[in-house]
């Protein structure tokens, strides 16, 4: 899934998430301190619930038949999307007995990163947990970020929820706070509103309340704003002077830089006299210096922004090096990227047929 996927999921989650908070049932609810853990005895290195670091907590049922295949092919996505990227992410799972697996899942085990594996000490951990959020399935799925808050809630009795994997990737970016996104609904609607009547003094002081609350998690906001300038209020240099700003501000969010570039490049609503291709390049570079150097996301940012110049030959170098040091599963995407500029260029006669 990618960021503006991702930014469209939290707005959807926004509008649910003051119903959620209400109908959960207990005294551990999303938004409140994860409880400790009561593990009687762990079958890999033991581990506690600490403050900067990601858990994802699943509750299991005393039976080697919880360890499905469908299960343990979550959690070996779970390892290639996301544990190599995000070293202070860890599983733990929480077995009701004995420490009891299949084959295939202590295979698994040996071969994948910060995976914690025990067994309840009397069912304390599973009330402490499931009992005090109302759960009452076989599996139970919590989300703890790094503040040591619970922002997902969630029990099965024999599926991996349809949002869990979605959810999990904007809590490990930082990107999901269901007490802010709570307090964050008084203003979206009004937000709409003041811009479909076109009062947009109102529009932006609705805007500026939500992107307070959290830069990196309403960071859609931000760029509503700018959208609002230039699209809707027509005031190009004001748009692209606050465009400027963020991308001084936001160098720690590479993420959102990309998505801001994204959008002045390939935006169908903005016309050629308002798509400044300077200011997308600025903050393409800008993302490029805040990812990491083995993320070919800032690589292939670049290659798209020197396509969109006509730039063709750097564009096809910057996507070949994203598609070299792309991860196998996202390898196809990128390949393709990099044929289409290829192709580009050699209509262009800058490169041979056989390269």
């Amino acid at each position: 899934m990618n960021l503006t996927q991702r930014i469209v999921l939290v707005l959807i989650l926004l509008a649910a998430s003051s119903t959620a908070l209400g109908q959960r049932r207990g005294s551990l609810s999303p938004g409140g301190t994860a409880p400790g853990l009561d593990i009687e005895e762990w079958g890999t290195d033991p581990i506690n619930i600490e403050v900067d670091n990601v858990y994802f907590v699943l509750f299991l049922p005393d039976s080697a038949a919880a360890f499905t295949d469908t299960l343990i092919d979550f959690l070996d996505q779970v390892q290639i999307d996301y544990q190599s990227r995000y070293p202070d992410f860890h599983v733990i799972m929480v077995n009701r007995g004995e420490v009891v697996a299949s084959t295939r899942f202590e295979r698994m085990l040996g071969k994948l990163e910060r995976v914690h594996w025990g067994s309840d000490r009397r069912n304390s951990t599973e009330r402490a947990w499931m009992g005090a959020s109302g759960l009452n399935t076989d599996f139970g799925f919590f989300i703890i970020d790094r503040k040591s808050q619970v922002q997902y809630i969630t029990g099965t009795d024999n599926t991996i929820p349809d949002d869990l994997e979605e959810i999990l990737a904007l809590v490990l970016d930082d990107r999901y706070d269901v007490l802010l996104m709570d307090r964050a609904e008084r203003y979206v609607k009004p937000c709409e509103n003041s811009r479909k009547v076109r009062n947009f003094r109102q529009c932006h002081m609705h805007l500026d309340s939500i992107i307070d609350l959290d830069k990196k998690i309403f960071a859609k906001y931000m760029l509503t704003k700018f959208e609002v300038m230039l699209l809707d209020e027509k005031k190009k240099d004001e748009a692209y002077y606050y465009a400027d700003q963020l991308i001084s501000e936001c160098g720690d969010d590479p993420n959102f830089l990309m998505w801001m570039t994204d959008f002045i490049l390939e935006d169908p609503r903005i016309s050629d006299a308002d798509r400044d291709l300077d200011v997308a390049m600025n903050a393409a570079e800008a993302a490029f210096q805040g990812f990491h150097e083995n993320e070919p996301a800032g690589y292939a940012l670049l290659g798209k922004v020197n396509y969109h110049l006509g730039n063709l030959m750097k564009a096809v170098e910057y996507q070949e090096k994203a598609w070299l040091i792309a991860r196998p599963n996202s390898k196809p995407e990128y390949w393709r990227t990099l044929i289409a500029y290829k192709e580009a260029a050699r209509r262009q006669g800058l490169l041979s047929s056989a390269r």
